[in-house]
């Protein structure tokens, strides 16, 4: 029975702050409106403990339409409050840094970004809605290039799910390029049987499995991504790799020729594979891919693939979408600037 009260406690808690933050997002930063009687000013200042919550709460407001994840029908109350009053503002405290955008002494924007080895990452961009339209968002994004450049980095970095197409055509306006944003779907694959001559593949040890990934990573991106090859290479090395699952050589007249990886999940198949670029636009990456299938004994419903490099996707086109490969946006895509140096 104790440990019920306390339970009810907690939760009763949780709530009333969340009654009262809802009721002090309305409220200016410094809890007063100061008239200045002629033109606004606007700064860009460091977060304080009291603007992450002021953040975390309008969080819930601007990311619902967009996200997915934070779409109510997907998104229990009691996950919704834990998020919202414990998890979020304790991890944007440890791991970002952020900054609000005043105008006066009213809050109307934030951007949060995470440091990386070469890349300020953009965990969070937002603009009130009264305020949107007048390059405010743009200024937030200057700020943070600004930072990037202070912390010797050079790229920026953003995240994002497809359903979000206003950050998406925001980014693209300010010189961001979505990488590997498209995979492949393959529904009927009772039906997909594939064959070509001198193809086939080889299981790999799991000894071996990192060092092979890595090499026939390293090559699509040399070919199929230059641009930001050398971001890749130093932060996620392991962005495309599953330890689960099972892992082939390709081999094409007994020559290693590229990686192809399966992981099982509730009926579906994700698939990666990596390749020599002579053979992106060849049809027998598809014999690989069926005769890695057929090693199972209870077929999929269906394949999702993801292929190394921007690249390899656009020289394949033809290939998948003649074997009845459908195109679909990845989950969350990654947006990508490279900064040129500070002089």
């Amino acid at each position: 029975m104790q440990l019920g009260y306390r339970f009810l406690f907690f939760i009763s808690v949780g709530i009333l702050l969340g009654l009262l933050s809802c009721s002090l997002d309305n409220f200016p930063a410094c809890g007063k409106n100061r008239y200045t009687g002629g033109m606004a000013e606007r700064r860009i200042l460091p977060a304080t403990k009291s603007d992450v919550r002021w953040v975390v709460g309008r969080e819930f407001v601007h990311l619902p339409p967009v996200d997915p994840a934070f779409a109510p029908e997907n998104m229990g109350w009691f996950r919704r409050l834990l998020l919202r009053h414990f998890a979020l503002p304790a991890s944007y405290r440890k791991r970002l840094k952020g900054y609000i955008l005043h105008q006066d002494d009213r809050r109307i924007g934030y951007i949060f970004v995470g440091l990386g080895s070469l890349a300020l990452n953009i965990d969070t961009l937002a603009v009130e809605q009264e305020f949107r339209r007048r390059g405010y968002g743009g200024q937030l994004l200057a700020h943070a290039e600004k930072v990037a450049h202070e912390e010797g980095l050079n790229f920026l970095t953003a995240r994002m799910p497809p359903e979000n197409l206003p950050a998406d055509a925001f980014f693209n306006k300010h010189g961001f390029r979505p990488y590997r944003s498209e995979i492949w779907h393959l529904k009927d694959v009772a039906s997909f049987v594939e064959e070509a001559s001198g193809a086939s593949i080889r299981e790999l040890s799991p000894m071996v499995i990192v060092q092979e990934y890595e090499k026939w990573m390293g090559k699509e991106l040399e070919h199929g991504d230059v641009w930001v090859q050398e971001l890749i290479k130093a932060e996620y090395p392991r962005m495309a790799f599953r330890a689960r699952g099972r892992h082939w050589t390709c081999l094409l007249d007994e020559k290693e020729v590229g990686y192809l990886r399966i992981a099982g999940l509730r009926g579906r198949f994700d698939a990666y594979l990596a390749l020599d670029p002579s053979l992106w636009s060849s049809k027998v990456q598809l014999a690989w891919l069926a005769q890695a299938i057929a090693c199972y004994p209870v077929l999929p419903s269906d394949v999702v693939l993801y292929l190394g490099s921007g690249g390899h996707y656009v020289a394949s086109k033809e290939v998948f979408k003649e074997s009845g490969f459908g195109s679909l946006l990845r989950p969350r895509y990654l947006q990508m600037k490279p900064l040129a140096e500070s002089e």
